[in-house]
């Protein structure tokens, strides 16, 4: 586990920790949907945290029997995981504040709120620049993720303060009734802006546990960065497999020499070669050449 993302995960852990507890507290005192929103989130941010420094520490664990890959797939299984949750509570909210809208809308309470909203919007910006500074030099997807969440909570919270600030401005006017349904408004409008995030990390999580290969346009990058070590053989004996599960890359490579001789040393040579072009872009990666006559069946 790096550095940056050890201390990135520790700061969302008690981060959305204090969060938590101050945007429950807030929202019983209240009864805004916005806070609420902003508290639940971040008790599933306190769960979600504590699972991913647990899975940053277990791929550190040398392979096994048992375990022949390690725990790679722990990661992907995590993003879905989350995914999942975070979309699921997002529908639920959103189903809430629509609900709430319809029934008439919610007066909110100033007053306290003015004290939670300074603290949480404080809190939320900058966690997540700190996390976002984390996240540039690390090669955790956990990390990646972390900060994408981050970016949805700090966009909760604002809004939360914009709300209250159109409250204020027509509080006294002609739109005063208006005012009743400002929360529930923000609070759809949020998530739908915000809902992409859960969407990919499950499109993520669900293909990389199924070992689906990886998007066309990171195939071809990797297929560029390993054509000098593959030129000796045209394309069409060849055939490349690329595989992501997590942070890790894993490259299978069959060649057909079509009858010519070659060294037994000649797959680890290109292997060699290969990992050398990877380093740079892909650091974690597992590399396999196959010598086969039927490239077919690879």
């Amino acid at each position: 586990m790096d550095k940056n993302e050890a201390q990135g995960i520790k700061i969302s852990l008690y981060g959305a920790l204090f969060l938590a507890i101050l945007g429950i507290s807030f929202s019983l005192i209240t009864g805004s949907q916005a806070v609420l929103l902003d508290g639940v989130f971040n008790c599933i941010a306190v769960f979600t945290a504590w699972f991913a420094l647990k899975i940053s520490r277990m791929m550190e664990e040398p392979f096994s029997e048992r375990l022949p890959v390690g725990y790679v797939a722990f990661e992907p299984f995590y993003i879905l995981i989350k995914g999942l949750i975070v979309f699921g509570l997002s529908a639920t909210v959103m189903t809430t504040s629509m609900l709430t809208l319809l029934s008439g809308g919610n007066e909110l309470k100033f007053g306290v709120v003015l004290i939670y909203i300074g603290i949480a919007s404080i809190a939320n910006i900058t966690i997540y620049l700190v996390i976002k500074t984390r996240a540039k030099t690390s090669t955790s997807p956990m990390l990646i993720l972390e900060k994408e969440n981050w970016l949805i909570n700090m966009l909760v919270t604002l809004s939360i303060a914009a709300s209250f600030v159109l409250v204020i401005l027509l509080k006294d006017g002609v739109l005063k009734p208006v005012t009743v349904y400002i929360d529930q408004i923000i609070v759809i409008a949020v998530v739908l802006i915000s809902i992409p995030v859960p969407i990919k990390a499950i499109r993520s999580g669900f293909k990389e546990l199924m070992l689906f290969g990886v998007d066309r346009p990171l195939y071809n990058k990797i297929r560029e960065l390993i054509r000098s070590a593959t030129a000796p053989f045209p394309e069409e004996n060849q055939k490349i497999f690329v595989v992501k599960t997590g942070r890790k890359y894993w490259i299978s490579l069959f060649i057909n020499p079509s009858g010519a001789t070659i060294k037994t040393t000649l797959p680890d040579e290109i292997k060699d070669r290969i990992v050398k072009d990877l380093e740079k872009d892909f650091p974690i990666h597992n590399v396999d050449v196959i010598v086969t006559t039927d490239i077919g069946s690879g």
